[in-house]
């Protein structure tokens, strides 16, 4: 049977060989994108690829710009498919929901899997490397190291996005894998391309040998690089749980989880094997990843990496910091909230009700857990809220009761598209909870966290590389770690219970408060790095 199934695939492979692969596209019309020609040795041709440019890279002439290569799937790249993602992406630019970045839609012919084909008569993966990258690096003002590149890509551009990301991480600050596929090892079933097209893609790209696709899968390259893929690199996999590809990429989510690779998996609900209806589907939620994978390509966000103390003295000591990844730094002072730069000059503060806590930025609005001094309480008797200001002015514009956080609401993350609030606990409670809500603030559920007691519950949460923090106070004050479904996975004495915020690469801003005799307390945020030993580290300055 498998020498039947071999000759099939080789038969068919002769028939897409003979047809000669089509490396230049057509222009495009469409406002900033462009078809770039370029010379390709590997090609032996002039190879083209469209190219999105913002409209900040025509004023801000002196500036540098991180890239996104967005790959395509089966059936090839065209001018409509890169016009309407480029929009897409553009529009949010504009807002100011992305940084603005260039957008490079290179070309991987219709079934070319983004690979070096085992013929050698078409070496993508070369092309791409050695080549394109090069290119745009010479030709525009790109920021030309890793923190200034993501590589994303849908179906075959998932699974191009996915070997290219995790064969070179160095090269890449992100890796995004949307409905991608193939990800499985047993290419005899193939539910998005039937037996048919099966047979011609193994003949034709990988000379009919499963072993050669297998050693050109993510899954295998992944086992292959799990050290490096475990350090600094944002990984993230979304999927309709009306595609195809479902069960596979299930699948490979839990290989990762295995290796024990971080990184965020999304499966979106009734949405099939379209790109236009998943990057719907994500909405708002899809722009958190480039955010969190470009954190360190702003100059601006870099001033924050050295550490920074908060301008001024205040009467209460601070309960949590957060950024809007681009040029500020919010602090809560108990009850002042305080605006500051990246260097911790004084921007704005305005008084707020006691107690306000730990907070998080989301869409220009700083959100920030409050209990209003009930804390710790038995149930019944606390008084949970999230308070909203404006990003911009601290301007109060919303208030959400949350009567679940029956301990006092003390800490607050946003994470895919839901709010997490942590709080109190009394001394008798072995156990920390966890309360999830929608956008809306409507309650989605709580789950329970296996930490043993800490002291006062917990103050922070964050969730950075495919893990939640939490820091708790105590003498010595506790750091929690737990995976996405809340399972504890270490346990350390740090203190970072008055402010944790991701920045990039396993590192963090940790606030600490210090309290200056006959002046109040003063604070600030220093970097600490991730340490399988000790939780967290703090780099010296």
């Amino acid at each position: 049977m498998k020498n039947v199934l071999l000759l099939v695939s080789l038969v068919s492979s002769v028939a897409i060989a003979q047809q000669k692969p089509v490396w230049v596209l057509p222009e495009v019309n469409a406002p900033r994108v462009q078809r770039v020609l370029f010379d390709s040795p590997t090609a032996g041709q002039e190879v083209s690829c469209y190219v999105f440019t913002p409209e900040s890279y025509d004023t801000d002439t002196e500036r540098r710009f991180p890239v996104l290569y967005w790959l395509h799937g089966s059936g090839g790249s065209t001018p409509a498919a890169a016009a309407q993602v480029a929009r897409r992406y553009g529009e949010a630019m504009k807002t100011g929901q992305i940084p603005s970045m260039i957008m490079v839609f290179p070309n991987g012919l219709p079934m070319g899997m983004w690979c070096d084909w085992k013929d050698g008569s078409v070496k993508l993966e070369t092309m791409f490397i050695e080549e394109l990258i090069p290119h745009m690096d010479r030709s525009f003002r790109t920021l030309a190291k890793r923190e200034g590149r993501i590589i994303e890509g849908f179906s075959m551009g998932g699974y191009g996005a996915g070997r290219l990301g995790f064969k070179y991480s160095e090269l890449f600050a992100g890796v995004s894998l949307l409905g991608a596929g193939p990800l499985q090892l047993d290419f005899n079933e193939a539910p998005r391309a039937g037996p048919k097209g099966r047979d011609q893609v193994l003949g034709t790209v990988y000379g009919g040998d499963m072993a050669t696709f297998q050693a050109q899968s993510p899954w295998r390259i992944a086992e292959q690089n799990a050290d490096k893929l475990r350090s600094g690199l944002r990984i993230r996999q979304v999927v309709g749980d009306r595609d195809e590809t479902l069960r596979f990429n299930r699948d490979f989510k839990q290989h990762f989880d295995a290796l024990k690779i971080p990184h965020t998996y999304r499966q979106l609900p009734n949405v099939p094997h379209n790109p236009n209806l998943v990057l719907e589907a994500l909405g708002e939620d899809n722009w958190a990843f480039y955010n969190e994978a470009l954190t360190a390509m702003s100059p601006a966000v870099e001033g924050m990496f050295q550490g920074v103390s908060c301008e001024g003295f205040y009467k209460r000591h601070v309960q949590g910091i957060c950024t809007n990844g681009k040029d500020s730094i919010y602090w809560c002072w108990t009850d002042v909230l305080v605006k500051t730069d990246t260097q911790g000059r004084l921007l704005k503060q305005v008084p707020v009700a006691d107690h306000h806590g730990d907070l998080c930025y989301r869409n220009g609005r700083v959100y920030v857990a409050t209990n209003l001094g009930k804390f710790n309480e038995p149930p019944g008797q606390e008084d949970s809220w999230v308070y909203v200001y404006n990003a911009d002015t601290l301007d109060e514009v919303g208030r959400h009761r949350l009567p679940e956080v029956v301990h006092g609401a003390g800490g607050m993350a946003h994470h895919e598209g839901k709010f997490i609030i942590v709080g109190g606990l009394p001394p008798s409670v072995n156990e920390n909870y966890v309360y999830e809500y929608d956008e809306a603030f409507r309650f989605l559920k709580r789950h329970v966290l296996a930490s043993g007691h800490t002291e006062k519950g917990i103050q922070t949460v964050t969730f950075a590389d495919g893990a939640w923090w939490f820091g708790c106070y105590g003498n010595p004050a506790v750091l929690l770690r737990a995976d996405e479904g809340f399972r504890i996975t270490g346990r350390w004495d740090f203190n970072a219970s008055v402010g944790i915020v991701p920045i990039s690469g396993g590192r963090f801003l940790i606030a600490q408060n210090a309290v200056v005799k006959g002046k109040g307390n003063q604070a600030k945020a220093v970097v600490a790095r991730v340490d399988e030993g000790a939780g967290l580290v703090i780099e010296k300055p």
